[in-house]
């Protein structure tokens, strides 16, 4: 979640599953959504690949933490994360990652059925 930046997801190729709140959509190529500021949500590819445009507005810190993210080493897979198997390490750090950057970390991740 963004407490201070509205986010815009557009799909340049391939579908993407997108839940705000309690209403999932499924957008394809040349499909965009738009999760204002502060709203809970979270998305996954639904095909692959999938390719796609983030963007935030503002900006904040995005840039910075995707650098790190990047390097981050204790980061943990798709599906530790989903069978919930992270250590409790890995969950504190990606926590503070998320709280350094200004946003919010939720979950767990979405399973495409």
């Amino acid at each position: 979640m963004n407490p201070n930046q509205d986010e815009w997801v557009y799909v340049v190729d391939g579908e993407v599953e997108l839940e705000t709140g309690k209403k999932r959509f499924r957008p394809g190529a040349r499909e965009s959504m738009f999760i204002p500021r502060n709203v809970e949500h979270v998305w996954t590819t639904v095909s692959a690949p999938a390719r796609i445009i983030n963007t935030y507005q503002p900006a904040g810190k995005i840039e910075e933490f995707f650098q790190v993210l990047a390097k981050f080493k204790e980061l943990p897979t798709r599906e530790q994360a989903i069978n919930k198997t992270c250590t409790d390490e890995q969950k504190n750090a990606m926590k503070r990652l998320f709280e350094a950057h200004g946003m919010v970390l939720t979950g767990p991740p979405l399973v495409v059925e």
